[in-house]
């Protein structure tokens, strides 16, 4: 199951409860544990989310940082 890490944002956080009320926080990681199709959706909520706030963020799904928000040519991957 893909794990996703991502700053703390009351925005992202009622995202996350919408889209996958069903993860399961790890406090020892701090991150959320999701299966994929969760994470697939909570990227592209969060994504759209914060594109139409004018904000931006950064999503970690399995280590893979994701730039989403209000960016041009987001969202897109982070290289490593």
């Amino acid at each position: 199951m893909p794990t996703v890490r991502f700053a703390w944002s009351p925005q992202l956080l009622a995202v996350r409860r919408e889209t996958c009320p069903r993860a399961q926080w790890l406090a020892r990681d701090r991150v959320w544990r999701m299966s994929h199709g969760d994470a697939v959706r909570f990227l592209a909520a969060a994504h759209a989310r914060l594109d139409f706030a004018r904000t931006r963020g950064e999503i970690a799904i399995d280590g893979t940082r994701w730039v989403i928000g209000f960016v041009g040519g987001a969202p897109y991957r982070l290289p490593s």
